[in-house]
């Protein structure tokens, strides 16, 4: 294990950005800093048409939340020193799948928990096709208002996704480094909700699939 001196979380941003983008990212491990590591899941399964309507689009939202994913991609993390951390993912078959590929259950302890899951949407009933992805945005953006009341309201999701922030600064305290296998918008969000609790973000690999963002905090 490699020693971190107390508070030097710039060391820590250091180390990660001076490795190479195009090799799996090494996790500098240490006893003096909590980190938790956010990855999303692989790409999903799902050919959404170009043009859809609102029957066709709640087709491809089931297929969505249910679909797999595509199983040839390289792990974006080094495994060799991280064996005894634990892996944690949502109970959504594209998180659980892509957690089982990155990390060998014969070999890591893979944690499920619906807590993880995305923030889920509901599809707005348009009376005319739309090209999918305007008609997922028009749909997000509805979600916000707070009147689709199918799914998981924004301040319901709100509320889970601070506990869920508070809930891994807990794990974190005992465990020092996690890893979570979730999808992009709790991702996100939780990091948010990390940042409140005086963690920060000492790697940024975006949010495409498998991106991976670090969040730390020093005794």
């Amino acid at each position: 294990m490699i020693g971190l001196p107390m508070g030097k979380i710039a060391e820590l941003k250091k180390f990660y950005k001076n490795q190479s983008k195009n090799a799996c990212l090494k996790i500098w491990r240490t006893s003096n800093a909590n980190q938790i590591i956010l990855i999303r899941h692989a790409k999903p399964k799902i050919s959404p048409g170009s043009f859809v309507t609102f029957e066709e689009a709640e087709r491809q939202l089931e297929n969505y939340r249910s679909s797999s994913v595509y199983p040839d991609f390289v792990s974006p993390v080094c495994s060799e020193n991280i064996t005894d951390v634990s892996v944690y993912h949502s109970d959504l078959n594209r998180a659980r799948e892509t957690a089982k590929r990155l990390f060998l259950p014969e070999i890591f302890t893979l944690i499920e928990d619906k807590r993880f899951r995305e923030l889920d949407r509901q599809n707005i009933r348009l009376p005319f096709k739309t090209p999918y992805k305007f008609h997922t945005i028009l749909s997000r953006i509805a979600w916000l208002t707070g009147t689709m009341k199918k799914v998981e309201i924004p301040k319901d999701a709100w509320k889970r996704l601070k506990e869920n922030a508070i809930y891994l600064d807990s794990l974190a305290q005992e465990e020092r480094t996690l890893i979570v296998v979730a999808n992009g918008f709790h991702n996100f969000f939780v990091g948010k909700f990390l940042k409140r609790l005086g963690y920060t973000k000492v790697y940024h690999g975006g949010h495409k699939h498998l991106s991976v963002n670090i969040w730390a905090r020093s005794d």
